[in-house]
């Protein structure tokens, strides 16, 4: 549903998904971005580590959360490969770095 959902919002209408599809889905909550969501998640998560260490020095092998020190090396990454301008590598938006 995803996939056709993009593809409706660029105009491709290979894989369409009608408008009541759409309203059936968001009517039950679905969400459309799950990376997003799973990078709200993340982004929450470093706020509670900034709060209890008073840093977003997560250690790469933290072992009370891994996926969070994973989370911020690669955030990292991304922010660095947009720096320099490697898109390839991962894509970080304005957004997500201004959070």
């Amino acid at each position: 549903q995803r996939t056709k959902y993009k593809n409706e919002q660029v105009g491709n209408m290979h894989g369409r998904i009608t408008q009541d599809q759409i309203d059936a889905l968001n009517g039950l909550g679905f969400r459309w971005g799950v990376s997003t969501s799973a990078w709200e998640k993340r982004f929450d998560e470093l706020r509670q580590y900034r709060t209890d260490h008073g840093n977003c020095n997560v250690p790469r092998n933290w072992a009370e959360n891994p996926q969070l020190a994973t989370w911020v090396t690669t955030q990292r990454t991304k922010y660095k490969n947009k720096q320099v301008g490697n898109m390839h590598a991962g894509i970080i938006t304005q957004d997500q770095i201004d959070a």
